[in-house]
């Protein structure tokens, strides 16, 4: 019997290109045989078409043929097992996929887990800068509020100071008005007293030079002396002290010389005064 051309087709062959050749048998008489597609080997009687529509055919080399070697029911066992195939493929692709949306499950939870361990550093990063930029700004507002009480004080001083220096500039002006009238009547009342002490203490006379009762005497020896009287020995040095006839000023008792040059008494006075102190 003859078997089908493919095992992945359903339907049983139901045409086949059949081949006659002639082969001498044992009393070398040429016969026509046909020749199986499938094995090549010559068999007769092949089958009939209704065998071959139901697939009650099994492989040309089986000599005894049951019904387990027929095309139908290796068509139906095939059909069967290509079933439990499915099955079997969809079970371990369920069960695989199983395990691939596991381990895909898996490494999304790490990624996730790497996600949320950063995103913790960041946010204690984060609050640990927060902290010190909390503390660098109670520093910065202590020592602002410090530096603005200082600057209030600084104000309040500058303040106190600006109305002292005020009040100074008001009172020494008002001083400075009372200073100038203070004067204006002490000059005043230094020359009432001046006054007062060259008319009633210290009175000056006037006393004109007196007449010479010897205008002729020209002798040397006169005129010796009279140099003498004149001059005076004060610090070391001659000075000559007559008024040679001029007018004198007195007061009280001593007299001055009417044209003003006092140096001998200065000097007089200075010597006697430096011989007090040594």
């Amino acid at each position: 019997m003859a078997a089908s051309s493919s095992t992945g087709s359903s339907i049983a062959p139901n045409i086949f290109q059949l081949s006659s050749s002639f082969e001498d048998t044992e009393g070398g008489i040429s016969v026509a045989v046909e020749r199986c597609p499938l094995c090549r080997n010559s068999r007769r009687p092949f089958t009939c078409q209704r065998c071959l529509r139901d697939g009650n055919f099994a492989h040309s080399k089986c000599e005894n043929p049951d019904n387990r070697d027929k095309f139908s029911v290796k068509l139906r066992k095939w059909h069967a097992l290509k079933k439990e195939r499915s099955k079997v493929l969809a079970r371990v692709e369920s069960a695989v996929q199983k395990h691939l949306d596991i381990d895909a499950k898996k490494t999304e939870i790490q990624l996730y887990t790497k996600k949320l361990n950063l995103l913790q550093k960041a946010i204690e990063e984060v609050k640990s800068k927060e902290a010190r930029d909390q503390d660098n700004l109670k520093a910065i507002k202590k020592n602002n509020a410090y530096k603005n009480s200082k600057v209030k004080k600084q104000q309040e001083k500058l303040k106190r100071i600006l109305k002292y220096m005020e009040d100074g500039q008001n009172k020494m002006e008002t001083r400075e008005g009372f200073l100038i009238e203070s004067e204006d009547e002490l000059s005043k009342i230094r020359r009432q007293r001046i006054d007062e002490l060259g008319t009633f203490i210290f009175s000056i006379k006037e006393i004109e030079p007196k007449s010479s009762e010897v205008d002729s005497m020209q002798l040397s020896t006169v005129s010796a002396l009279a140099e003498a009287r004149r001059t005076a020995y004060v610090r070391g040095k001659w000075i000559y002290t007559d008024n040679g006839g001029e007018l004198q000023y007195q007061v009280v008792d001593p007299k001055l010389p009417g044209h003003g040059d006092y140096s001998a008494y200065c000097a007089w006075s200075e010597y006697y005064f430096y011989c007090d102190m040594v």
